[in-house]
């Protein structure tokens, strides 16, 4: 199975929910605004929908803060207002209020609340990555791909899956799914979101820019196990999602997996047996 991601529900997907941080940079791109200006001018072209309210928790479960999340959609909706594109970036910002309404969106809101005490976009992608939260990943994943079906398509971004793969000094090298011509990158880039280390799943993400340019942006994916007919993630032996690499950070899964007690039980049937003399 190819691991691509695009817009296609697939092993490795795009944060369905993201801080203003993340709508923010799609918006300003540079220019000297704050961040709650550039919210403001979102909100008076109507081109932000009203996100997901919550508490931020510190490891202790102790209260942090507020937090609010939005649905990935609002990225769009700003990179289309930058572009002039009022139309549809109002309809990119109705689309996130759907997907926010739904029911599994707000069961990630609530784990990303009790579980992270950051909002960076590396641990949101650590928390949606849990396997409890899978079923509602790939509901609100696919509301958002439906979503986006029904409006134009972006031929201003192309987005592509990989893995870092060698750290270089002050370069680093990402293997893309799919086959493509590895990617050569500037480790800072990998250093702002995070991802400065060997074997980080993630997304490059380019934007024409008109003129011959384009802008490159890396971001964390979530890297989702496969599972079979019953939903159920695809696991080996020791309870490893296939494709899944174990470092020292899963010891304790591991080791709950090995002292716990078997899932499945082989009754084997019982047969009369008649001893004679």
């Amino acid at each position: 199975m190819k691991r691509s991601i695009g817009y296609n529900v697939c092993m490795r997907t795009l944060l369905p929910l993201v801080t203003k941080r993340e709508i923010v940079r799609e918006m300003r791109l540079g220019v000297m605004r704050t961040d709650d200006a550039v919210l403001r001018t979102l909100r008076t072209n109507h081109a932000l929908s009203k996100g997901l309210a919550g508490q931020r928790r510190a490891s202790a479960g102790r209260l942090n803060g507020a937090m609010h999340l939005y649905c990935s959609l609002n990225r769009d909706a700003a990179r289309a207002l930058r572009h002039k594109d009022k139309d549809l970036a109002q309809q990119l910002a109705q689309a996130a209020t759907r997907v926010e309404a739904m029911k599994a969106t707000r069961t990630l809101a609530d784990a990303i609340e009790q579980q992270s005490a950051d909002s960076s976009p590396r641990l949101l992608a650590e928390v949606l990555a849990r396997p409890e939260l899978t079923t509602a990943l790939r509901e609100v994943d696919r509301a958002i791909i439906a979503e986006r079906r029904e409006l134009p398509s972006e031929p201003r971004m192309t987005v592509a899956s990989g893995r870092v793969t060698a750290l270089n000094g002050v370069s680093a090298t990402i293997a893309l799914d799919d086959d493509l011509t590895p990617l050569a990158v500037p480790r800072e880039l990998l250093r702002e979101e995070d991802l400065d280390e060997e074997g980080a799943v993630l997304a490059a993400r380019w934007e024409l820019m008109g003129e011959g340019m384009s802008l490159l942006a890396l971001e964390p994916v979530i890297d989702l196990p496969a599972t079979d007919t019953s939903a159920e993630p695809l696991v080996d032996i020791y309870g490893t999602p296939w494709g899944q690499v174990l470092t020292d950070a899963d010891s304790p899964f591991v080791q709950s997996i090995v002292d716990s007690p078997p899932r499945h039980t082989i009754r084997r049937r019982r047969t009369k047996v008649t001893i004679g003399e």
